[in-house]
């Protein structure tokens, strides 16, 4: 079992459970807040690496910003929206709800989902794993599109 919680001071690519070799990624490198953040081969750009930094939780729950090696930007619902299927972008961070992440293992420690906090949804490939698949938000199912694996890059 892992249940290793992430390291703030290292870069993670993160792979989706339903395909492993796709992993989150800023659309075509974006650098504005925005952009989409979406599933794609892996090829260990700077825009497929991310940083885990707690923001707070207590006891064995953590909750995290997680921001963009390449444009210092964070994982964001957009606008705050609380329905299912509003899309996940990267944004500078403000703190708010929408950009904080509880962490919750599965049962053996090997994959992870992520329930952002505004909605109580989770980050969701959406319709499953492909090439470009965007990153949504979506009530949690228990479907592999919602689980997540960390491999660190430093």
């Amino acid at each position: 079992m892992s249940y290793a919680l992430p390291d703030p001071g290292k870069f993670y690519e993160i792979s989706s459970k339903s395909d492993p070799n796709l992993v989150w990624d800023v659309k075509e490198a974006s650098q504005s807040d925005g952009a989409q953040v979406i599933l794609w081969p892996r090829h260990s750009t700077f825009n497929q690496q991310w940083r885990f930094e707690e923001v707070g939780g207590a006891g064995a729950q953590r909750r995290y910003k997680i921001t963009a090696r390449h444009s210092g930007k964070s994982l964001d619902v957009f606008e705050g929206k609380a329905e299912n299927g509003a899309q996940v972008i990267q944004f500078e961070f403000r703190g708010g709800p929408n950009q904080k992440w509880d962490l919750y293992w599965d049962n053996i420690g090997e994959h992870f989902s992520l329930r952002v906090v505004h909605s109580g949804k989770f980050l969701d490939a959406f319709e499953g794993a492909g090439r470009g698949t965007r990153l949504i938000q979506f009530q949690p199912n228990g479907q592999p599109n919602q689980y997540w694996r960390l491999s660190s890059v430093d």
